[in-house]
């Protein structure tokens, strides 16, 4: 059993497509999936939007209304070059892997150090405490 990430709904892993070289099952059932493709193919959406729209659940115009906000600016050290991972100029999102909310903006490699402590505040509190040294 998985819960869906567009519909919310707590569905058997027959529902849900296997994909990539470890065959896994896609976080979004066939259902959400094929009705996505059908949005993306009738409104021509951009690759951008449509990518944001599937793994955030936000849309080019609100990465671009955070990018805004934000100054254009990497959300924790203000740095205006997000450092694109693979050629990319696009700033990462960065959001919260187990509730899916969105926080904000980062460059490449604020996001990946994030990643890398697991997003665990005491582990980060710690890498202070020793910096201080």
């Amino acid at each position: 059993m998985r819960i869906c990430k567009i519909c919310g709904v707590n569905k058997p892993l027959t529902e849900y497509k296997r994909v990539g070289p470890n065959r896994v099952h896609m976080w979004n059932c066939l259902s959400c999936y094929k009705e996505n493709r059908k949005y993306n193919k009738r409104n021509m959406l951009s690759k951008m939007d449509a990518d944001l729209r599937r793994r955030y659940n936000i849309t080019e115009e609100n990465y671009y209304e955070m990018l805004e906000a934000q100054n254009y600016k990497c959300a924790t050290c203000k740095s205006t070059d997000p450092i694109g991972y693979r050629g990319s100029d696009k700033f990462c999102v960065d959001h919260d892997h187990n509730t899916g909310k969105v926080r904000g903006l980062l460059c490449n490699h604020c996001n990946r150090a994030l990643g890398l402590v697991r997003e665990n505040r005491q582990t980060l509190q710690n890498m202070l405490q020793y910096l201080d040294i």
